[in-house]
């Protein structure tokens, strides 16, 4: 089948994003913990970092399932920051001016909606907030963030032409972190980094000649058959998930 594969200006590349969430851990990390890998300077921020860099790695930056919602994970939030530091208190947001929502009058969820997400967080990281809170609000914000962009880019997804096979795993994987904002894990560093390393497939798309299910190595398969269903109608799903929970 062809693929779409985007191509990409140099404001919306994966290095620029890697860049902003290395400045977001830096500016707003949350708590660090005594011990780590590379990336324990992101904090909270790790998580983020580390999903990017196995898209970019694996070649997911030119799939628009990914690239799209990672957007709303990177490049926004470090606008938001920005803004943050330069007034804590205001409302407005140059931002979300400049990246409206599709359809707002009809819109489940709004870029309103993740920027109020983002700068709580941020609020809280001033505030010597608990780690549990933090990370609580880091989840609210990230998960926000992702069902806001099944709602913005909802045409984007329908019209991408992708493997079953790899539609079926995004659609796991976003079910699978939505699903984890109620326990809200630490994303640190720590057990992410070596867990990543062993559940996520190194090439794309799933279904392709190079990247069978089947000849994936065993943990990494057996991960990829836990999350991934059939995958579901493209509308059904973003009307299922992109919503406010």
């Amino acid at each position: 089948m062809s693929i779409t594969k985007l191509s990409q200006n140099d404001n919306a590349s994966y290095p620029k994003r890697l860049e902003a969430v290395r400045e977001l851990g830096k500016l707003f990390p949350g708590f660090l913990l005594p011990l780590g890998h590379k990336h324990r300077s992101l904090g909270l921020f790790a998580g983020i970092y580390l999903q990017t860099k196995w898209q970019y790695d694996s070649h997911r930056d030119e799939i628009p399932l990914w690239f799209f919602v990672n957007q709303s994970l990177t490049l926004a939030p470090l606008a938001y920051a920005k803004e943050f530091l330069v007034d804590a208190n205001t409302s407005e947001s140059k931002y979300v001016k400049n990246h409206q929502t599709r359809d707002v009058s009809h819109a489940p969820i709004t870029q309103d909606d993740t920027c109020r997400a983002w700068k709580t967080y941020f609020q809280a990281c001033t505030k010597n907030a608990s780690s549990v809170q933090l990370s609580r609000l880091l989840w609210k914000a990230h998960t926000t963030a992702i069902r806001f962009s099944l709602w913005q880019y909802a045409s984007e997804f329908e019209d991408a032409h992708v493997p079953k096979e790899e539609i079926a795993f995004w659609q796991g994987w976003i079910r699978l972190v939505l699903g984890l904002e109620t326990i809200a894990p630490f994303t640190n560093d720590v057990l992410l980094q070596p867990l990543l390393s062993l559940t996520m497939p190194r090439t794309s798309p799933l279904g392709d000649k190079d990247a069978q299910i089947l000849k994936q190595p065993l943990f990494r398969c057996l991960f990829l058959l836990l999350i991934m269903r059939k995958a579901a109608p493209m509308k059904s799903f973003l009307e299922r998930y992109g919503r406010k929970r």
